[in-house]
C-alpha cells in the first residue's frame, strides 16, 4: 500500500515532537507492563512460596501486623497467623480479678508493692556500692603501697636482684605494663628481671581481682597457698618455683624457662578480661528477649508478595537503599528522565518537610511516584484530603493482556477513600470503593507521575494471600511505566543530617551541646581574665570638702543633734573672736556689732544664745536659725581686718 507523502511527513513529526514518557496519563483501560489477569494465577504459586507468616510468623507480632488479624479467618491455610493473634489478644485482655477478693487484700497488694519498689531500689544502691567499695580499696591501697614505697631506700647494686621484684610489684599498678616490661627485659637479654617482672605481673593481676592480698611480709610461697582461683594455682606454682630457684637457688634463668613463665603470666593475667567477657555475654544473652523471626516473608505486614508478583511480569523489586531526600533528580536531557519509580508507604515511612519538598522535585523533574498510605501524611501540595466511605469493597476497570475488559475486586481491612480539594483535569481515577469513592488516583505533574493510593492495607502479605486482593492491587499498578520498582523503607524518610550539628540535635544532644559550648566561653573567658595582663589600680578620688560638711549636718539632723552643733560651732567662733579683741574689752557684742554693721542687739542676743548652747541640751527649734546667723555675723566682723 503506497502512503501519501504529505501523511507520512506529519506522522514522522508527530512522532518526533511527542515525548517518550508522555506526561499525559494513559487511558483507564490501558494494560501496560501488568497483566491483572495473570497476577490472579500467580497468586497461589506466590503465596506457595512466601507463607512463612501463615506458618511461622514473627513475633511478636508488629502493630500493623496486629491490625490485620482480623483478616487471619479469610487466608486459607493460615493456621499459625491465626494462632499468634491469638495469643496476642490473649495476652492483652487483663486478667479478671476474683469475685471474692476482699479490698483488704487489694490494699494489702497495694502496700506490699511500694515495699518491693522501695526494697528493689535499697538493693539497687547496695549493688552499686558492693561495686565500688572493691574500687575504693584498690585505689586507697595503691595510694598507701606507693607512700611506702616512696620511704624505701633506693637498693645496693648487689642486692638489686632480691629486693627489686618487690619494688616494683609495689609501685605499678598495672599488670599490662608489667607484662610489656616482662618482654622488654627478655628482648634485651635480661631474663632474671623479665622472670621477676612475670611473677610481679602475675601476684598484681590477682590482687586485682580479690584472689590475693599482696603485703611486704608475704613470701611467694604465701601467695601461692593463699589464693583463691584454683584453677590459677598450678601456674602460679610454677612461676614462683623457677623464680625461686633463680633468687634463693643462685640458679640461671634460660630462654625456655623464661618463655615458660611468660606463657603462664599471660594466662593469669589476661584471664580476668576473658572471664569478664564471657560474664557479660552471658549476662546480656540470658537477659535480652531477642524476637523470633521465621525467616523471608514472616511478617504479614511485609512486602514480599507483591515483590514476588511483580517480578513475576518483568518488574524488579528492591529496596531504596539511601534516604528520599538524596535520591538524584532525572537528567533532563534524557528522553526517558527515570528508568526505576518509587513506592512510599506513609504508613511506614514517615517523611520529613525536608523529604517531601525533594520528593515533589524528584517528580516534578520526571520521576514517578507510587504514594500510598493515610493522605494526612502526604505532602501537602497534592491536596488530598481523608474520605469517609461506609465500605471495605474495592473495584479496579482494567484490561487484561488479552484485550479483555475486566472489573476486579478487592476487600480492604479498614474503610479508605481520598478526596482532593483541587479537580484536574489530569487526574484520572483508578480505583473507587464500593460506595463509589476515589480509593486511587493517577495524574501527572510536570514531567513526571504520581499514583496515589488512599491506605496501604493491599501491600501487605495478609491482604495479598487472597487471590482477589492480588489482582486488584495489580491492576491498580497497571500504570507503571518502569521497569524497575524500588521500595522505601522506614528509615528512608528522614533526611541525612547536612553537618555534625545536624546530627546531634536530631540524636536529641542539641540542649546539651549548647550548654557544653556556653561553658566552655564561660571558662575561656574565666580564665583568660585571670591570665590578661595586669592593670594599675586607680588611686582613690579625693571628696571635696563640702561633702563632708553635708553629710555632717546630715548626720545631725538624723540624730537630732541641732543643739550639738551650735555649741560646736559658738566654742569655735568664740576662740576666732577672742583672738581678734583688743585687750580690756568685754562687750563682744558691741565689738561685733561695730565690726559688722549688725545693730548692737541683735549681735549681743546672737551671742548669748549661741555661747549658752549645751551639747546634750533638749533642741528649742532655732538653733540652725542662731547658727547660720552668728555664722555671718562672725564672717562679717573677721573679714573687715
Amino acid at each position: 500500500m503506497k502512503v501519501p507523502p504529505l501523511a507520512a511527513t506529519l506522522a514522522l513529526l508527530a512522532l518526533l515532537g511527542a515525548p517518550a514518557h508522555a506526561a499525559r496519563p494513559r487511558a483507564v483501560g490501558s494494560s501496560g507492563l501488568l497483566d491483572p489477569a495473570r497476577a490472579e494465577k500467580d497468586a497461589p504459586n506466590v503465596l506457595r512460596e512466601n507463607n512463612a507468616f501463615c506458618k511461622e510468623p514473627s513475633r511478636p507480632l508488629s502493630f500493623r501486623a496486629r491490625a490485620l488479624c482480623t483478616v487471619a479467618d479469610r487466608i486459607p491455610n493460615c493456621e499459625g497467623f491465626t494462632a499468634a493473634c491469638a495469643a496476642e489478644h490473649h495476652a492483652a485482655m487483663p486478667e479478671k480479678p476474683p469475685e471474692d477478693e476482699s479490698h483488704f487484700l487489694e490494699a494489702l497488694k497495694k502496700i506490699l508493692g511500694q515495699v518491693a519498689t522501695v526494697v528493689i531500689w535499697i538493693l539497687i544502691a547496695a549493688v552499686m556500692l558492693a561495686l565500688l567499695f572493691p574500687l575504693l580499696r584498690v585505689v586507697i591501697r595503691s595510694r598507701k603501697d606507693k607512700a611506702l614505697a616512696d620511704q624505701v631506700e633506693a637498693p645496693k647494686p648487689t642486692t638489686a636482684v632480691g629486693t627489686r621484684p618487690q619494688a616494683d610489684l609495689l609501685s605499678e599498678d598495672d599488670a599490662e605494663v608489667l607484662l610489656r616490661r616482662a618482654e622488654g627485659h627478655a628482648q634485651q637479654g635480661n631474663f632474671e628481671a623479665a622472670l621477676f617482672t612475670y611473677l610481679n605481673a602475675s601476684l598484681r593481676a590477682l590482687d586485682k581481682r580479690g584472689a590475693i592480698r599482696i603485703a611486704r611480709h608475704r613470701t611467694n610461697g604465701e601467695y601461692v597457698r593463699a589464693c583463691s582461683e584454683t584453677e590459677t594455682k598450678e601456674p602460679l606454682y610454677a612461676i614462683v618455683r623457677d623464680v625461686d630457684r633463680v633468687q634463693f637457688g643462685g640458679a640461671h634463668p634460660t630462654p625456655d624457662v623464661v618463655a615458660r613463665t611468660a606463657s603462664r603470666a599471660t594466662a593469669i593475667v589476661r584471664t580476668a578480661a576473658v572471664v569478664a567477657s564471657t560474664l557479660m555475654l552471658a549476662l546480656l544473652i540470658g537477659g535480652c528477649s531477642l524476637p523470633h523471626h521465621g525467616g523471608r516473608a514472616s511478617d504479614p505486614a511485609g512486602h514480599e508478595i507483591l515483590g514476588d508478583l511483580l517480578q513475576r511480569q518483568g518488574v524488579t523489586v528492591r529496596p531504596l537503599g539511601s534516604s528520599l531526600a538524596s535520591v538524584p533528580l532525572p537528567d533532563q536531557a534524557q528522553a526517558v528522565p527515570q528508568t526505576y519509580a518509587i513506592l512510599v508507604d506513609t504508613d511506614r515511612t514517615p517523611l520529613e518537610t525536608t523529604t517531601e519538598l525533594h520528593l515533589m522535585h524528584w517528580v516534578r523533574a520526571g520521576g514517578f511516584l507510587v504514594l500510598a498510605g493515610t493522605p494526612l501524611r502526604w505532602p501537602d501540595e497534592l491536596g488530598a484530603e481523608m474520605e469517609t466511605s461506609t465500605s471495605s469493597d474495592i473495584e479496579v476497570d482494567s484490561v487484561s493482556g488479552d484485550g479483555e475488559a475486566r472489573t476486579d475486586r478487592g476487600r480492604l481491612v479498614h474503610p479508605a477513600a481520598i478526596r482532593f480539594k483541587e479537580a484536574l483535569p489530569v487526574r484520572v481515577q483508578v480505583a473507587r470503593t464500593g460506595d463509589g469513592k476515589w480509593y486511587a488516583g493517577y495524574q501527572s505533574l510536570d514531567r513526571g507521575q504520581i499514583l496515589t493510593i488512599a491506605s496501604s492495607d493491599l501491600l501487605m502479605n495478609a491482604q495479598l494471600a487472597q487471590p482477589a486482593n492480588a489482582a486488584t492491587m495489580v491492576s491498580i499498578l497497571r500504570h507503571l511505566d518502569r521497569a524497575e520498582l524500588r521500595l522505601a523503607l522506614p528509615q528512608d524518610g528522614i533526611s541525612p543530617p547536612s553537618n555534625p550539628i545536624t546530627a546531634l540535635e536530631r540524636s536529641g544532644l542539641g540542649l546539651a551541646l549548647y550548654h557544653a559550648l556556653a561553658a566552655t566561653l564561660v571558662l575561656f573567658v574565666a580564665v583568660g581574665i585571670r591570665l590578661s595582663r595586669a592593670r594599675p589600680t586607680p588611686p582613690q578620688t579625693r571628696r571635696a570638702f563640702t561633702e563632708h560638711i553635708e553629710a555632717t549636718g546630715t548626720f545631725y539632723h538624723r540624730r537630732r543633734a541641732a543643739s550639738h552643733a551650735l555649741a560646736a560651732y559658738a566654742r569655735y567662733a568664740e576662740e576666732r573672736v577672742r583672738q581678734r579683741l583688743p585687750r580690756g574689752t568685754q562687750d563682744v557684742g558691741a565689738w561685733l556689732g561695730q565690726r559688722s554693721g549688725v545693730s548692737v542687739e541683735e549681735c549681743t542676743q546672737i551671742w548669748q544664745r549661741a555661747t549658752s548652747a549645751q551639747t546634750a541640751a533638749v533642741p528649742h527649734g532655732d538653733e540652725l536659725f542662731v547658727l547660720k546667723r552668728l555664722s555671718a555675723i562672725v564672717s562679717l566682723a573677721l573679714r573687715l581686718d
